[in-house]
Order: structure tokens, then C-alpha cells, then sequence
């Protein structure tokens, strides 16, 4: 997964995936190691993103 998939390791940016997202700020407040979790754990096949929402 991840870097053999193509995608870029160092990318995922915590802070923006928590402020796109209220249900895992209310969940986890603004620990970045748990939004980092919660991405590769399910917020990735949910279909969640890391980058700006407009």
C-alpha cells in the first residue's frame, strides 16, 4: 500500500484533513498522529480527502 500504490508518503496533511472534516475533530480533537490513524485505518476507502475541499 501506500508508496507502492504510487502515492506519496510524506503528502498526507493532517491539519486540512481535520478541518475538512468536524466528525473526526469531534472525535479526536487535534491530535495529528489520530487523523493520520483514522485516514489509513478507514478514512481512505471511505473516500475521504487530505486535500483542500472547495
Amino acid at each position: 500500500m501506500g508508496a507502492a500504490e504510487g502515492r506519496d508518503q510524506h503528502s498526507f496533511d493532517a491539519a486540512q484533513y481535520l478541518q475538512n472534516y468536524a466528525d473526526i475533530r469531534d472525535a479526536y480533537g487535534l491530535s495529528a498522529k489520530s487523523a493520520t490513524e483514522h485516514y489509513i485505518s478507514s478514512g481512505f476507502v471511505e473516500g475521504r480527502t487530505y486535500q483542500e475541499i472547495s
